[in-house]
Order: C-alpha cells, then sequence, then structure tokens
C-alpha cells in the first residue's frame, strides 16, 4: 500500500501527500490505544478522500463514525469470531 507510520507527539491522524499516505500515531499513548487509533485512521486511508477540515461539520462527523466502527471490528476480529462460533 506504500503507506507509513510515524510516531509523534501530536493528536493521531492520517495524511495524503504527493500521492503517498501516513499515518501519525501519538508516542505517549498505551499500545492498546495506538492500535486503536491505527485502525481508525486506516479506516481514513482506505474509504476517504478529501481534506476532512473542509466539509460540512455532519459529514465529518460521519465519515469519524465510519472510521470507529472500522475500528472497533478492526481490533477485536478475533474475538467476535469466537463470539460468532
Amino acid at each position: 500500500m506504500g503507506l507509513k507510520v510515524f510516531y509523534w507527539p501530536d493528536k493521531s491522524q492520517a495524511l495524503f501527500i504527493n500521492g503517498r499516505h501516513y499515518i501519525f500515531l501519538n508516542e505517549n499513548q498505551s499500545p492498546q490505544q495506538q492500535w486503536q487509533d491505527f485502525c481508525h485512521e486506516l479506516s481514513h486511508v482506505l474509504l476517504h478522500t478529501g481534506d476532512q477540515f473542509h466539509m460540512y461539520t455532519l459529514f465529518r462527523e460521519y465519515r469519524e463514525f465510519k472510521a470507529n466502527n472500522f475500528m472497533y471490528h478492526a481490533c477485536i476480529p478475533l474475538l467476535c469470531w469466537r463470539l460468532c462460533q
């Protein structure tokens, strides 16, 4: 995918710069929270385009809801699989 992941002291986020995707994760969070943030930001990379800061508030909230939903499913696939057995 050509995705690059970096750790930094600021809020986790995904960026698309010069045709490349980047995920920046907050280095001060626990590994569990970093995993959740990674899955959330990966959802933006896979499902969304455009600069979220120039969108209508309700559309931005909708995209965040979708990213959280993706994160919930991606973070615990084994647990979901076991519960469905």
